[in-house]
């Protein structure tokens, strides 16, 4: 016990978050995913050694981004395994991660066309279910004992299963009329089972307990 106690108290000030037990983030940047849609998302952190950390984030959509999807609904879950190289002077610590994604969403979408060269607009659901893998590299920075600032990039696989509810006058429609959607737009009416590059860009608030 006393040896556990001289440990404690002889820490370095400058120690890194990941030696706390718990850390647990906030994804700022997902408020502003124009592809997905907007998002909250919460996670947490847990040490598993000196140098391995198991993450773990989820969450839910926010229907404010009104060029994108319309009323999304759904959740999402992002667990991972986190290695840590060692720190430098300043404290910054940088990591490799392999993250597993799993998105299960339900939206409306417009979809702008052209009939004998005039425009109209057909309405109609989508669900998706999207799997990822994704290698992730980046950077792990503190502020104080509490504070911390993580962001990466990372590249992958996405799996994508979608699918769209149309009435049969509607099918008829969008099989003759000429699409008149957008690149973003065509990115979002994906259907069927496609299995697509997975890029990432990312910056996570932590707080260590």
């Amino acid at each position: 016990m006393l040896f556990i106690q001289i440990s404690v108290f002889a820490q370095d000030p400058k120690d890194h978050l990941l030696e706390h037990t718990l850390l647990l983030t906030l994804s700022p940047l997902a408020l502003a995913d124009i592809y997905d849609g907007a998002s909250y998302r919460i996670g947490s952190e847990l040490k598993m050694g000196p140098k391995i950390a198991f993450a773990i984030e989820g969450g839910g959509y926010l229907n404010y981004l009104k060029s994108t999807k319309n009323n999304p609904k759904g959740f999402l879950i992002k667990p991972e395994i986190k290695y840590y190289f060692g720190q430098n002077t300043k404290g910054d610590r940088k990591f490799t991660a392999v993250e597993y994604g799993f998105k299960d969403q339900q939206y409306d979408f417009k979809h702008p066309l052209l009939v004998d060269e005039n425009p109209v607009e057909r309405k109609y659901k989508m669900w998706r279910k999207v799997h990822t893998v994704t290698l992730k590299y980046g950077l792990s920075r503190n502020w104080g004992r509490r504070f911390n600032l993580q962001w990466y990039g990372g590249i992958g696989l996405r799996i994508l299963n979608s699918d769209r509810e149309l009435s049969e006058a509607d099918r008829k429609i969008l099989a003759t009329a000429t699409d008149d959607c957008s690149l973003q737009e065509n990115l979002i009416k994906v259907v069927g089972s496609k299995v697509l590059p997975n890029f990432q860009l990312g910056l996570r608030f932590g707080f260590g307990l």
